[in-house]
């Protein structure tokens, strides 16, 4: 019974975090609430979760045919990547993954998980003498948060956006939980919407 009404009390919650004045709210308030949202998930979710995007990714004809992957490293209590990172290197896929550089990002090609360091927040990053990815490809990007038209809230850095402006010609699919789909996000002139996105329990074509 306890158990019970204590998922019903995160469930209340869970949708309080979600009220439409939200949605035009701070960007920064909605982050903070945004993440709270993701990480209440349990561990037994969240690996199901995990499993089931993962499997629909392996699945997607641009994922198969693509000459390049560029990936994000999850963190914290991002979609689990580190599957996606060793098929890619078990199987001789050339992958990347970002690296922050002052206030821009760059991507280089890793071929052993011996590449990654510790880098800015902890996250990790490729180390100094990698190759540095240039040919554009197939890229899975993060967020807290996406909504049906493709736009994404990120951590505020807005290194995607910036990068995606100056290298053009990627296919580039949003990896989320079913929980951090949000209609409608706030939105900027600088904001660049994905070509798809991957949940657990659906893939979104934005319209």
């Amino acid at each position: 019974m306890e158990k019970e009404v204590r998922k019903t009390a995160e469930k209340a919650e869970e949708e309080k975090i979600l009220e439409p004045d939200d949605f035009h709210a701070d960007k920064k308030k909605l982050r903070k609430k945004l993440r709270h949202v993701r990480d209440a998930m349990s561990a037994d979710d969240r690996e199901k979760a995990d499993r089931m995007i993962l499997d629909r990714l392996f699945s997607q004809k641009e994922f198969r045919t693509a000459a390049w992957v560029y990936t994000f490293v999850s963190f914290g209590s991002e979609p689990d990547t580190r599957r996606l990172i060793r098929y890619c290197l078990q199987e001789g896929v050339f992958i990347a993954v970002p690296r922050i550089e002052e206030k821009e990002m760059n991507f280089y090609r890793i071929r052993s998980w011996d590449d990654l360091v510790p880098g800015i927040w902890g996250i990790p990053e490729p180390k100094a003498g990698t190759e540095l990815a240039v040919d554009p490809g197939f890229m899975l990007v993060p967020g807290l948060a996406f909504d049906r038209k493709g736009y994404r809230l990120g951590y505020g850095g807005g290194y995607y956006d910036r990068y995606l402006a100056g290298h053009p010609g990627f296919y580039t699919m949003g990896a989320a939980y079913a929980r951090q789909i949000v209609d409608p996000l706030p939105t900027g002139p600088y904001d660049l919407p994905v070509d798809r996105i991957l949940t657990e329990k659906e893939m979104i074509i934005p319209y």
